[in-house]
């Protein structure tokens, strides 16, 4: 089964993207799957434990090849089904049969890739990861492309935030010299702001924005300017100019990407407009501009109406919030209070708890993910509804 070739940029979720990137084949088979218990109305979450007989399909198959490709796909149906410890179970007996291949068969290198993105000791996986790699090496050359992925992987069991951060550095730009060496360069902005985060995180900021600025100029070239991909890495990069004080830069993309989805050829991109108009409104209050910042604000929501429907789903509650904030810390509580209440009201439809123990998910997500994109709204706005929890006296003055 060929590996993936690109890592997701949302960086939260650098590791998993990958992962799931490498389970094409077994994909085709939980769709036609998932098709047929819709069809003969039986609940998928009560199927997986039983569907498909891997072991019984083992057993069956008549060669190692056949058997160790058994393994493969249930590992990927395991993995697919966010049953890890199974899906390592299997990959780790695919691994047994694939050392009879030989070092010269890439279908080891793949089998140890696959074992090492589930393993959770990190020297472990770079063992993994190393061999697969000097495998690779050996069989594709070491210039290919392919090797991307495994140079990206290994990177990250290195320790970037301490001694071996410069190891860590030297093998993600080998990952992006390698992408580029590809027939379409397919994931290559994605390394390159893999490489700028690294540089973030070690608090090399001219050398993060570097990075930054250069992916979203290639997601521009590869993937066009109206792509959600690169939406999405102009609302990055703004963040982090705005993260960096560099207000004048945040604006001037923010502004761009404004105009952007103004210039729909059918329909305004009413969605993305909405968040782009969210975060000028931040970036105004930022400033101190709570007038300029309140317009935003307010144009966000209408936005997010034409986009979505009325104030009835959780897709709201962040801009509810920014207005919640907005008035809460001047004072104007009883502007701030039919927001807050719409947010009370769509949890409570939707099960969701109370808007305290969304206060509380709010500050919780800083502590355990950092929330780097943005956690200054995160912060804001738990903020905000502790400040009008204290207003309406519900947990005490």
């Amino acid at each position: 089964m060929d590996l993936a070739t690109s890592l997701s940029f949302l960086k939260y979720l650098l590791l998993l993207a990958l992962i799931v990137g490498l389970r094409r084949r077994a994909a085709l088979g939980v769709i036609l799957f998932l098709m047929t218990l819709s069809l003969s109305g039986t609940n998928p979450a009560e199927a997986v434990e039983t569907f498909p007989q891997w072991d019984k399909l083992a057993e069956r198959s008549t060669t190692r090849e056949a058997r160790w490709s058994v393994y493969i796909d249930a590992g990927d149906w395991f993995f697919d089904n966010d049953q890890q410890e199974q899906a390592k179970r299997y990959y780790e007996k695919a691994l047994k049969i694939a050392e009879s291949f030989g070092e010269g068969d890439i279908r080891l290198a793949n089998t140890l890739l696959k074992v090492g993105v589930l393993e959770e000791d990190k020297r472990k996986a770079r063992q993994l990861f190393t061999r697969a790699l000097l495998i690779q090496e050996r069989v594709l050359g070491s210039e290919h492309p392919d090797l991307a992925s495994t140079l990206e992987f290994l990177a990250w069991t290195y320790d970037y935030q301490g001694d071996a951060f410069d190891s860590a550095v030297e093998l993600m730009k080998r990952a992006i010299e390698a992408r580029r060496r590809g027939v379409n360069q397919d994931g290559l902005s994605d390394t390159i702001r893999l490489l700028g985060w690294l540089y973030e995180a070690k608090e090399q900021h001219a050398l993060a924005e570097r990075y930054y600025e250069e992916a979203l100029a290639q997601d521009e070239k590869s993937l066009g300017a109206n792509d959600i991909r690169t939406i999405l890495a102009m609302e990055n990069l703004a963040a982090f100019y705005m993260e960096q004080g560099e207000f004048v830069k945040a604006e001037k993309l923010l502004t761009r990407k404004l105009e952007l989805h103004l210039q729909g050829e059918d329909a305004k991109d009413y969605y993305n407009l909405a968040r782009t108009e969210s975060a000028l409104g931040w970036l105004r209050l930022k400033q101190g501009d709570h007038g300029a910042a309140e317009r935003y604000f307010l144009q966000s929501l209408d936005h997010l109406n034409q986009a979505v429907g009325p104030e009835d789903s959780a897709l709201h509650i962040p801009m509810l919030l920014d207005l919640v904030y907005l008035y809460a810390i001047q004072q104007k509580y009883e502007q701030a209070k039919p927001y807050f209440r719409r947010v009370q009201e769509i949890l409570q439809e939707d099960g969701e708890g109370t808007i305290e123990e969304h206060a509380s998910a709010l500050e919780q997500s800083l502590q355990e993910l950092g929330n780097r994109q943005l956690p200054w709204p995160t912060e804001a706005q738990a903020l905000g509804i502790r400040l009008m929890l204290k207003y309406v006296g519900i947990i005490g003055h």
